[in-house]
């Protein structure tokens, strides 16, 4: 179940926080939403001549700011401007995950 059977709103607004730090960080907006039971319903609208404009150093630094690289210990380390152009030139030579 999305959500917990007393009606309290914690994974309601866990998925309404999540949803505009993804507004937030892509070429994306949000519309609406709907949480069922089970499952969810969005509406969201790409902004292709927004994403379209950023380059391979800005969407490498926008998806470190959702996933960060982490350590042994699963601590998420913090991303330098080295590391972001390292991640930049994979994906400007087709987004390699090495």
């Amino acid at each position: 179940m999305l959500l917990s059977e007393d009606g309290s709103p914690g994974r309601k607004d866990w998925i309404d926080n999540r949803l505009k730090e993804l507004d937030r960080i892509f070429a994306i907006s949000v519309g609406g939403f709907s949480i069922m039971d089970n499952h969810l319903h969005f509406l969201l609208r790409i902004d292709v001549e927004q994403a379209s404009q950023w380059s391979a150093l800005e969407v490498a630094r926008r998806w470190m700011a959702l996933y960060p690289p982490r350590g042994s210990d699963r601590k998420p380390l913090k991303v330098t401007d080295e590391f972001l152009k390292l991640k930049a030139g994979q994906c400007s030579l087709g987004c390699s995950d090495s």
